[in-house]
């Protein structure tokens, strides 16, 4: 019986797997355990509602907002943050024992992934001694919506709901739902820039796998072989765009590199023709734009050859002047042939050293280092050392991969965004995959009961800094 139990169990896991493929997360054949990611299929137009005070609360509505609510509190998106269950398959499954699950999620409330915890439950009474992963999976994914009533404009604006003063009635906590769900972000105001970031993301990552085509050669291509332009999302595949950008480059039109859908006047960034052309022809692209933006770019100086005086434009990073006419290579802060490594260069450790002394300088100082060493190799050595400063204030380096990690919101249970292994954010101690929660639930655990401690430091924190999320 026990070895039937385990070939059902690792059978019900390569059938999943093959059919979900990367949304799910099996961390090896004998763990029985793994993370499923449900992505739900939103209608399209889909929009989302964020409002600054609560809908109900009368005290905060006008005849201006009540009847014409602020267009920015309304955001059209294609994908929200996926709901995020860890599952284990004990021994006595699936003869008499259900497997054991967590359902986390960022803008779900803890109601109603108490509700989703009740369905699971009642799939499994109803399905008992059968598996029944496959039937959850598709109860997150196809009943979520229905299930909880999620209709556009889907109103975000009390996730997590405000503390209330006074009186004598308790408000719900999270403790009064299912220790299974958990609410994973710790502030309201985080949800709304952690779920467009997660749209844009999920919006290129699913661009890259379409299939779409080109409106020159009517092709069919993947996106990830496509070429889209930022300001008009017109999309063409890259053989086309090389071809067309090679034919104006050559004949010296840079202006006419734009959209070629009619009438539509955007941009191609330089960065998208040095892609697709030859090195070559970007070569001359690039001496093209030189040329063209003479007149409007404050970065210029002249080559130091009596005999040639040709205005050059600066490489930033180093301060070099490549003069295009007689092909003197020489330094714009002292103006003599490239000297390569000289005083003018400011070593990596001079950074902070110089920092501090440009920041204390007063008005005529700042002019002196300003010509000494350019204005912008400046500011890069302000940046440089600010960016020291605050990895080292601010990030924690994975226990597997060392990377540097941010903590912005949601509870200690991080996920490096690099190698996707699971650690505590408050003792760095990495965490199992199959049941990441149990570091925090388990009594003998120095990090007992401390999944959200820090929540108000990092709220804190995070209203003056916004940068990238740890995990969805």
């Amino acid at each position: 019986m026990e070895q039937e139990e385990t070939n059902d169990k690792a059978d019900e896991l390569m059938a999943i797997s093959s059919i979900y493929g990367e949304d799910v997360f099996l961390p090896s054949e004998d763990d029985y355990g793994g993370q499923f990611m449900a992505k739900l299929k939103l209608p399209q137009p889909f929009m989302i509602h964020f409002q600054g005070c609560d809908d109900d609360n009368e005290d905060h509505k006008s005849a201006t907002n009540l009847f014409e609510p602020p267009v920015d509190n309304f955001h059209r998106i294609g994908y929200l943050p996926p709901i995020v269950m860890n599952f284990q398959l004990p021994e006595s499954y699936p003869s008499t024992s259900a497997p054991i699950f967590t359902l986390s999620c960022k803008w779900l409330s803890c109601s109603q992934l108490d509700v989703l915890c009740k369905r699971l439950d009642q799939v499994w009474e109803e399905n008992a001694g059968m598996v029944v992963l496959f039937l959850w999976f598709d109860v997150l994914e196809n009943e979520t919506l229905d299930l909880l009533h999620l209709e556009p404009p889907l109103n975000l604006s009390n996730v997590i709901a405000p503390k209330k003063e006074g009186g004598t009635a308790r408000s719900l906590s999270a403790d009064d739902f299912d220790s299974r769900g958990i609410q994973d972000i710790a502030s309201q105001d985080l949800l709304l820039s952690t779920i467009l970031e997660y749209d844009r993301q999920e919006t290129h990552r699913q661009f890259s796998k379409s299939s779409i085509t080109c409106e020159i050669c009517f092709c069919d291509k993947l996106g990830c072989s496509c070429l889209k332009f930022d300001g008009c999302e017109h999309v063409f595949c890259k053989e086309c765009m090389k071809e067309y950008f090679t034919v104006q480059i050559k004949s010296g039109n840079i202006t006419g590199l734009q959209c070629p859908a009619d009438k539509c006047e955007s941009k191609v960034h330089p960065a998208q023709v040095k892609s697709l052309v030859e090195p070559e022809v970007f070569s001359r692209y690039d001496y093209l734009l030189l040329q063209v933006g003479l007149q409007t770019m404050a970065d210029i100086v002249y080559c130091p050859r009596p005999a040639c005086g040709q205005p050059v434009i600066l490489e930033r990073e180093y301060n070099i002047g490549n003069c295009p006419n007689c092909y003197l290579v020489f330094c714009s802060l002292c103006m003599l042939t490239y000297h390569g490594v000289s005083s003018c260069k400011i070593k990596n450790g001079e950074h902070q050293r110089l920092k501090d002394e440009y920041l204390n300088a007063d008005a005529t100082m700042k002019l002196f280092l300003e010509k000494r060493y350019g204005k912008k190799t400046l500011q890069r050595a302000v940046d440089e050392s600010f960016s020291q400063e605050w990895l080292a204030k601010f990030s924690k380096p994975c226990p597997q991969c060392n990377t540097n990690i941010q903590k912005i919101d949601g509870c200690n249970k991080m996920t490096c965004t690099k190698c996707r292994a699971f650690f505590c954010w408050l003792c760095m101690q990495s965490l199992p995959r199959n049941s990441p929660y149990i570091h925090f639930s388990s009594p003998n655990s120095l990090c007992f009961n401390r999944l959200f401690e820090g929540i108000e430091s990092d709220r804190n924190f995070d209203s003056e800094e916004e940068t990238d999320d740890e995990d969805y």
